[in-house]
């Protein structure tokens, strides 16, 4: 499924759930840092993209895990009701948003770690597996499928993988990634008639309808250099008809936009990242406004809770400058999914560790965030099981024994 990239220590990076993070080597994989950013500009003014972790004034790299940790516990705004790791945690579990509505629908980006696991699985272990998610209410699941470099075959998820996935009742979302280098994606990824509309017509037979772009593209580290919109807007213009040709039925997602900084008053880079704002923006100047048919962030927002204003980091705080954008741009019936949001809870991979609770506050606040905004689709939890090198995302331990927060998230109607 999904690949992890490390969105560095505690410094309220994020982990993020690509496509093709465990197929790649260490140096591509995205590494994000919150650090102290430019002021951004006032909600009132156009916003751009989801972010990524904070941009310093000058980017630098990630932080080591300990100096991480201690940087994430100083920047929690004094108003957020969280507490770190091995302090007693009172958090008001089994609060829910109001009932799905159209368009809406609980999701699980398990990442490629433990996608990588259940593809090695019997059909029936499997079909166990998503039926376990299932269960929780989500009808949603994230997988990885990518090129690879071959025409007739492809990284990621197995066939026997999506159909346990589809019999188990989820429809599931397919990252179309290249797995061969890093972006703008190679010529055999957008070859006409090659990989992509063999690997669509093939997905569409499997009932699979719904594709999402490479991931995290705004990262330095996921693109092999400072991201470049323009580039990657001219990646959809080449793959959306692609795929709706292939399949008339396909939803595409643009990419999921990490988190990173506050909002830049010139929508440009920082260092070698973009706020997701910055970049979504640059992205409509670029004309990508038809070849993608919805929006796509990974609001991680750690060490502060996803109802906490902290200034733009927190992508959801400052949701009406993206709709803003949106509108500006003739796009306001498109919707915003989240395919990736949560918390850690082990300090493994370079994560900050926070409580079981605070990770269910977490959960919890997400969803109650997203109600309020009828433009927000569906919303995907990051991850299913720990794996002991990953920062612990998960609903299960590595030991698969349920964590509290399995039942604040099957609690959960959306």
């Amino acid at each position: 499924m999904e690949a992890r990239t490390t969105r560095g220590p505690a410094t309220g990076t994020a982990p993020h759930t690509g496509a093709l993070s465990d197929a790649l080597p260490a140096a591509q994989l995205a590494v994000g840092v919150r650090e102290p950013a430019p002021a951004a500009p006032s909600s009132s003014s156009p916003a751009a993209a989801p972010s990524s972790p904070s941009p310093a004034a000058a980017p630098s790299a990630a932080p080591s895990p300990a100096a991480s940790a201690a940087s994430s516990t100083a920047v929690v705004p004094p108003q957020t009701p969280i507490t770190m790791i091995g302090t007693p945690a009172w958090v008001p579990v089994g609060a829910s948003p109001s009932p799905a509505s159209s368009g809406r629908g609980k999701g699980m980006s398990p990442g490629g770690l433990y996608e990588n696991t259940i593809n090695t699985m019997s059909a029936s272990a499997a079909t166990a597996v998503f039926a376990d998610m299932r269960s929780t209410g989500a009808t949603w699941v994230r997988l990885d499928y990518n090129y690879a470099g071959n025409t007739t075959r492809h990284g990621g998820a197995t066939t026997q993988t999506i159909t346990a996935a589809r019999s188990a009742g989820l429809d599931v979302l397919v990252i179309l990634g290249d797995g061969t280098a890093p972006m703008p994606e190679s010529a055999g990824y957008k070859a006409a008639g090659g990989w992509m509309t063999s690997s669509v017509t093939q997905l569409a037979a499997l009932g699979v309808h719904t594709f999402e772009i490479g991931n995290e593209v705004n990262l330095g580290a996921n693109w092999g250099g400072t991201p470049d919109p323009a580039a990657y807007t001219a990646l959809l213009e080449t793959v959306y008809p692609m795929i709706h040709a292939a399949d008339p039925k396909a939803t595409v997602l643009m990419a999921g936009m990490a988190p990173y900084g506050k909002e830049s008053p010139t929508r440009s880079a920082q260092g070698s990242n973009y706020h997701p704002f910055d970049f979504i923006d640059q992205m409509y100047e670029d004309g990508a406004r038809s070849s993608f048919d919805a929006l796509n962030l990974h609001p991680y927002v750690y060490p502060a809770m996803p109802a906490t204003s902290d200034g733009g980091y927190n992508v959801l705080s400052v949701l009406p400058d993206l709709l803003a954008i949106m509108s500006s741009n003739g796009d306001s019936a498109k919707k915003i999914w989240i395919t990736e949001a949560g918390m850690p809870t082990g300090t493994d991979g370079g994560y900050p560790a926070y409580t079981v609770a605070q990770q269910q506050q977490t959960i919890t606040q997400l969803f109650q965030v997203a109600a309020k905004y009828p433009q927000l689709g569906p919303v995907f939890l990051y991850d299913w099981q720990d794996g002991g090198i990953d920062g612990d995302f998960g609903l299960y331990t590595s030991a698969h024994v349920k964590k509290p927060s399995y039942a604040t998230f099957a609690g959960i109607s959306y």
